[in-house]
């Protein structure tokens, strides 16, 4: 108590809400910087790639159009209906897509997204010089097409296919939970596709084989479909999955080079020249393998996809493990600061309570010299505060009246 005496009660009042203040004004910052501006920058950034999306699906359903009527343009010794076609189509697909690819480039100077969109970015503008160079050597060409259909087809669907990498690689994990939950929406669930159609495949050929008949017209249009689906599956994993997980800064991270060199070595090696080699067989029906061995191939294949999704599951589990702890810290620093606000709010209490204890007590004194005519009341006056200076008045006023004789 004293030793607060020692304070002036404006510089003491004012140290204790400046203090409050500065919580207040502190707590705000904080909250603007961590939380409300980055949330608002990542809503703006997510605007735009969601326009991203849109126009690069808008593009590819001209890309399309362009790919098929371009195809029949191709095949038909150059109509003029479908050149008409062809030119309008062009002519959509290119607006939407140089759409897509300015928001693309405004959120590259943003650094949105990581590596993966990078690198979708780059596979888009190599895909689309192939196109133009392609667009050129058609409209350039007179007599005979300088281009076969399936070359311009396979050519165009590239840049489809490039587009669809972009529109998913622009909506890439901000944070562990969230990547947590982009691993087991995105990733484990294309892991579980090419798993699914590779054993659809798997049981359809073991049945090939067992009856060592040349394939029928139905079941190769079914195992066309279910490779279809595989091969997406394993271009997404490959182009925009696994440069995203080998570039995550983890211990898991040379896990996953590891478990992605088996698929390439099994999968994508191994069983896919076995494939090929069946494949090439099912019309005549001459295999040079047999069942349990095209079985064997196969689950060893298949395997090596679920021993990816393992890690992808273990990265996951330590994703949200990480996010929890951070939780944790951030609920124990708000216990802290809310401790803290407590503290001072009982320091200003206290600080009140005591300046108003200090400015009653001349009131108490001098209702005792009122009621009892004694002029020996004195005040405290030992600080140097603002009520030390005048208990100090008051004491000296007091000495002289009682030393001064009585008229």
């Amino acid at each position: 108590m004293r030793f607060v005496q020692n304070f002036r009660l404006k510089v003491l009042l004012g140290l204790v809400i400046g203090v409050i203040c500065f919580t207040l004004v502190a707590g705000a910052v904080w909250q603007v910087g961590t939380i409300y501006l980055p949330s608002m920058l990542r809503s703006q950034m997510l605007g735009k790639a969601n326009l991203l999306a849109d126009h690069l699906l808008h593009a590819s359903t001209y890309q399309a159009l362009e790919r098929g009527y371009a195809a029949a343009y191709l095949a038909a010794n150059r109509d003029p209906f479908l050149a008409d076609k062809v030119r309008q189509f062009r002519q959509q697909g290119d607006a939407e897509l140089d759409k897509a690819m300015v928001l693309a480039e405004e959120l590259l100077a943003d650094n949105w997204g990581n590596a993966t969109f990078n690198g979708s970015y780059e596979r888009v503008l190599a895909a689309r010089k192939a196109v133009a160079e392609m667009r050129r050597r058609i409209d350039a060409a007179s007599g005979q097409p300088p281009v076969a259909p399936g070359q311009w087809v396979e050519t165009m669907s590239a840049l489809v296919e490039a587009g669809a990498d972009l529109r998913l690689a622009a909506f890439t994990p901000s944070n562990d939970l969230h990547a947590a939950a982009f691993f087991n929406t995105s990733i484990k669930q294309a892991i579980w596709l090419a798993a699914e159609y590779t054993g659809r495949e798997r049981a359809a050929i073991a049945i090939v084989l067992a009856s060592g008949q040349p394939i029928s017209a139905e079941t190769s249009a079914q195992l066309q479909g279910y490779r279809g689906i595989v091969d997406r599956q394993m271009r997404y994993l490959s182009q925009t999955a696994r440069p995203l997980l080998e570039g995550i800064e983890s211990p898991l991270g040379e896990d996953y080079r590891k478990a992605w060199a088996a698929v390439e070595r099994h999968y994508l090696g191994d069983f896919e020249r076995m494939r090929a080699q069946v494949h090439a067989e099912t019309a005549t029906g001459n295999y040079s393998i047999d069942q349990q061995q095209w079985l064997e191939s196969a689950t060893a294949a298949v395997n090596t996809l679920l021993d990816f999704n393992t890690v992808v599951s273990l990265h996951s589990q330590s994703l949200t493990q990480t996010s929890a702890d951070m939780s944790r810290f951030w609920l124990a620093m708000a216990g802290l600061v809310t401790v803290a606000d407590l503290a001072l709010a009982a320091g200003a209490l206290w600080v009140i309570f005591y300046a108003s204890r200090r400015i009653r007590e001349p009131e108490q004194v001098m209702s005792r010299i009122r009621e009892k005519n004694d002029l020996t009341g004195r005040l405290p006056d030992d600080g140097r505060d603002e009520l030390s200076g005048m208990a100090r008045a008051f004491n000296n006023m007091m000495e002289k009246l009682s030393s001064s004789p009585p008229r």
